[in-house]
C-alpha cells in the first residue's frame, strides 16, 4: 500500500510533457495494484500504460506493459483468452527485441492461461519453449518458476481426474 501511494503521488508530479516517465510509472503502478489484488485499477493502469508507449513508440515498454497485462489477464481477472491474445502480442514483440528473458516469463504466464483454458498440450508447448528461453539465458530461477508452474499445473489435473 505504501508503494502504491508513492507511485499515485510521482504520477501527480510528472509534467504532461514526459510521456515516457508517466507510461514508466503507471506500469510500475499496475504492479502495486497486483499485489493488492485490485483488478480493476491493475487493468486500467496497464492499458493507461500501453496507450502512451505506443504513442511515443517505445516498442520495449510496451512489449513489457503487454507481458504485465497478459499476467494480470491470467492471476487477477482469469480470463484465459485474453491473457493468451495479450501475451502473443508481447512474445511477438519480445521476440524481435531480442530480450529472450522476458519472452520465456510471458511464454510462462500462456502456458498457465493455456491450461486454464483445458489445453495441456498447448500448456506443455507454452512452458517447454519458455524453459529453453530461460536454460539459454543461463536463468535458473526462471527455470525453477516454470517447473513450479508445471507440477502446480500438472498436480491439479492429476488430483481432478480423480474426482
Amino acid at each position: 500500500e505504501q508503494a502504491n501511494r508513492h507511485y499515485r503521488d510521482a504520477l501527480a508530479l510528472f509534467p504532461a510533457t514526459d510521456k515516457a516517465g508517466r507510461g514508466a510509472t503507471l506500469n510500475n503502478l499496475s504492479l502495486t495494484y497486483f499485489s493488492l489484488n485490485n483488478r480493476k485499477k491493475c487493468i486500467e493502469s496497464l492499458n493507461e500504460a500501453l496507450g502512451i508507449f505506443r504513442e511515443i513508440q517505445d516498442r520495449r515498454s510496451e512489449a513489457l506493459a503487454l507481458a504485465n497485462l497478459g499476467t494480470a489477464y491470467v492471476f487477477l481477472v482469469n480470463d484465459p483468452m485474453k491473457a493468451i491474445y495479450v501475451l502473443q502480442q508481447a512474445v511477438t514483440k519480445l521476440e524481435i527485441l531480442n530480450d529472450r528473458d522476458t519472452e520465456a516469463g510471458a511464454l510462462d504466464k500462456m502456458g498457465v492461461a493455456w491450461h486454464n483454458m483445458g489445453k495441456p498440450e498447448m500448456a506443455g508447448l507454452s512452458f517447454q519453449h519458455a524453459l529453453e528461453l530461460f536454460h539459454a539465458a543461463g536463468d535458473a530461477p526462471g527455470e525453477a518458476e516454470v517447473r513450479k508452474h508445471m507440477r502446480a499445473l500438472g498436480e491439479q489435473q492429476a488430483q481432478a481426474s480423480f474426482r
